[in-house]
């Protein structure tokens, strides 16, 4: 009797630390595809980052613009365009002038022969939303994609999980940013723009257990000096 209790208790005993086992193989196969798709997504909004720094290091005055233009080298566009379109405290498009291809300008003997292309970002609602918990505060986001068109053409842009994207402009001799809507000032001197993504977790696993967490908001934004229009 005794050895068949014993072998009772040894057979719970098995069984416990399997399941111990199992659910910590759980938890870092978890931790592991929510950091893998972390970096997924940091991975490519990092990537839109730097194309849009890119862009405005690249931004041309109007007086360049007008000269691109009088030589054939304005490409998608007849005049100067540089405008902010803010609504509900996020852009909604920034349009601007900026060269077409950079590397190739930096390497021309007269840098006024280098083509022009105007940019536009425009953030574009995409019908979805996320649930967002916060301690005791549940709230549901709207989801946007951020495109980005070179004469009107598609150029590439972001996935549709963007929840904040705001650009603002400072004028020199200021330290105050600027994000109203309308065009930009003959003396801008920097451009601040910011951009905050949503990545899904895994949400809840088979045994109740929640996710390290649900909803992950990430930040990525930087100020650029506008060292051309100096």
């Amino acid at each position: 009797m005794g050895s068949t209790f014993d072998q009772l208790i040894g057979i719970i005993v098995a069984g416990a630390v399997l399941l111990i086992y199992a659910f910590i193989q759980f938890k870092g196969w978890q931790s592991s595809s929510e950091a893998t798709m972390y970096n997924m997504v940091y991975s490519d909004a990092l990537e839109l980052s730097e194309i849009v720094e890119t862009d405005l290091e690249n931004t041309r005055t109007e007086e360049q613009t007008t000269e691109a233009e009088s030589r054939g080298n304005l490409v998608g566009g007849s005049v100067f365009e540089c405008q902010l379109t803010t609504s509900g405290g996020v852009t909604t498009e920034f349009k601007f002038p900026t060269l077409s291809d950079p590397d190739n300008a930096y390497s021309l003997s007269d840098p006024d022969d280098a083509s022009v292309s105007i940019v536009t970002y425009e953030l574009i609602d995409t019908g979805n939303t996320m649930v967002l918990t916060e301690g005791q505060t549940t709230s549901t986001i709207p989801l946007y994609r951020l495109d980005r068109t070179i004469n009107g053409n598609y150029a590439g842009g972001s996935q549709g999980n963007i929840t904040h994207f705001l650009v603002e402009l400072s004028q020199k001799g200021s330290d105050s940013f600027n994000s109203n809507s309308g065009s930009c000032p003959t003396d801008l001197d920097n451009v601040r723009f910011e951009f905050k993504i949503a990545t899904n977790s895994l949400g809840q696993s088979p045994d109740g257990q929640s996710s390290t967490s649900q909803v992950n908001i990430s930040r990525f934004g930087t100020t650029v000096t506008l060292a051309n229009w100096e």
